[in-house]
């Protein structure tokens, strides 16, 4: 999957910049209630974030884009990366 090269990608920016990495995973559905093989590739794109020293913040909505500039202001955040799924909706 591309998270990992979009995870890297954040790394690299706030590393140049010299700013903390927030890891946000944007989701309509608890992980819990997320199909298995969908949830192994969630838990290890966190395991990932946090190698590259990331927090990391699981973010609930049934707008997506509404629960990351939710999560956005309570860190300060300047620079947003977003990546998306290639699975079809």
């Amino acid at each position: 999957p591309l998270s990992g090269q979009v995870l890297r990608h954040a790394w690299r920016l706030a590393h140049g910049l010299n700013a903390s990495l927030i890891a946000v995973h944007a989701t309509k559905l608890p992980l819990a209630q997320t199909p298995e093989p969908i949830r192994r590739i969630i838990e290890r794109d966190i395991e990932l974030a946090e190698d590259l020293g990331a927090n990391v913040v699981i973010a609930h909505g049934a707008d997506l884009v509404d629960a990351i500039l939710d999560v956005a202001p309570q860190y300060n955040a300047t620079q947003i990366v977003i990546g998306h799924s290639e699975r079809p909706r």
